[in-house]
């Protein structure tokens, strides 16, 4: 635990790892930490990673997707998900290999923000108690898409500090939203990203972000991050 730290993104970046640790580094509401990989968690549902940072604070990842935290400035607890597809399915459903290899080019010509790849939108149901506020979330209903965007293009909560690591990397990207009746109202704002670059006949997850409000989001990428 107490090779984890919370600190400015400089000191991150210089720190030397060791080698026989597997390492997250997270961005908190933009604060940048650095966190160690406690245990692996068996869960009938898919292991989960378990996370630490250097002052305690606990962070949980199962299936790619933010499973709860806590003693971070803003957490889920009791999170749960209920139908929510694997996100290397809904990936698999909506890309056929040739849409995947003509990506780049499509990106080259295409004038708008993003490309729509995911055909089928997939729907799920998730609860959580969000600590401080103890505010309870229950059967918030989520879609999830699948998406390109132009190049040099990133979701605009994705955190300064992140973005050189990602130039030039083709991401394609899951994004999760909230139905316009349930808490997140503002239209086009995704609840959750995931960012994946394809390799041979898989996808390799580089980069996820939770939103819990427009105003705080947890995003995580595996450290150090390989070109």
């Amino acid at each position: 635990m107490q090779l984890g730290f919370r600190d400015d993104a400089a000191l991150i970046e210089k720190s030397p790892l060791k080698n026989n640790l597997v390492y997250l580094r997270v961005n908190l509401g933009g604060l940048d930490a650095l966190l160690v990989k406690g245990y692996v968690d068996q869960d009938p549902r898919g292991p989960i990673d378990v996370w630490y940072s250097s002052d305690g604070s606990i962070m949980r990842i199962q299936a790619g997707r933010y499973l709860g935290s806590v003693g971070f400035d803003q957490n889920w607890q009791e999170l749960s998900r209920k139908d929510a597809p694997n996100l290397e399915m809904i990936l698999n459903n909506a890309f056929s290999s040739n849409q995947i290899n003509s990506v780049s080019n499509k990106q080259a010509t295409n004038s708008s923000s993003s490309n729509l790849f995911g055909v089928k939108k997939y729907f799920s149901t998730q609860s959580y108690i969000s600590i401080p506020s103890h505010l309870v979330m229950r059967d918030e209903r989520i879609s999830a898409t699948v998406s390109t965007m132009v190049s040099g293009t990133l979701p605009e909560t994705i955190p300064s500090s992140f973005k050189k690591y990602l130039a030039n990397k083709n991401l394609i990207w899951v994004s999760e939203t909230p139905q316009p009746e349930d808490l997140f109202k503002k239209k086009g704002a995704s609840f959750g990203w995931y960012g994946f670059i394809k390799n041979k006949d898989t996808y390799q997850q580089i980069i996820g972000q939770q939103c819990f409000s427009n105003q705080f989001c947890i995003t995580w990428m595996p450290w150090p991050l390989q070109p």
